[in-house]
Order: C-alpha cells, then sequence, then structure tokens
C-alpha cells in the first residue's frame, strides 16, 4: 500500500486517465473517480478492469503517473511514480 493513510474524500473527484503500455498511451480514455488520497497516493473507483502493475496517467493538475499496487473492494490502490507541480493547488481545488 503508500506510505500514508488514506483520506476517505466526502465525494469522489471526477477524473479521465489513459493506461501506459511502457511509455506509451492508449488512446482509449478511461473514467473514473478518485475516492481517497493519501500523501503518495489515490483509490481509484472505475469500471475499467486493470491489473496490479499496470501504469496510469491521470489528469490531474498536469499528468499524474501511477501504478495500481492492490484491488479491493473499495477500488484500485494507485501509488504516485510521478506528481505534476499543478497537482495539489489541482487537489484542492477540486474538494472544495
Amino acid at each position: 500500500m503508500t506510505d500514508s493513510a488514506m483520506q476517505q474524500l466526502e465525494h469522489p473527484i471526477a477524473v479521465c486517465f489513459h493506461k501506459l503500455d511502457g511509455k506509451h498511451e492508449d488512446a482509449k480514455i478511461y473514467y473514473g473517480g478518485i475516492t481517497s488520497v493519501a500523501r503518495d497516493g489515490a483509490v481509484l473507483e472505475t469500471d475499467a478492469g486493470f491489473e496490479i502493475y499496470d501504469n496510469l496517467r491521470i489528469d490531474a493538475g498536469g499528468k499524474l503517473f501511477c501504478k495500481v499496487t492492490d484491488k479491493t473492494d473499495k477500488g484500485y490502490v494507485l501509488q504516485y511514480t510521478s506528481v505534476p507541480t499543478g497537482y495539489a493547488g489541482w487537489l484542492k481545488d477540486a474538494r472544495n
């Protein structure tokens, strides 16, 4: 899981994202909601099917790169691998 505790959000934050194959983005756009966040990761609910270790790029204040580290009944647990400088501001705005 992640190094810091997950904080459940009052309302999911809608996001669109892409699956990565190596360094290449899948052309398909996926949709879901971030339901919990931590300093170094998040929980993503989506109808899309992913495997552990799949890499995703989420549009969240820039290009937020993540790796799927677990699948739970609450969604996919993501570990951030590269966080854009605009992410903190985007998260703050999205939570309000």
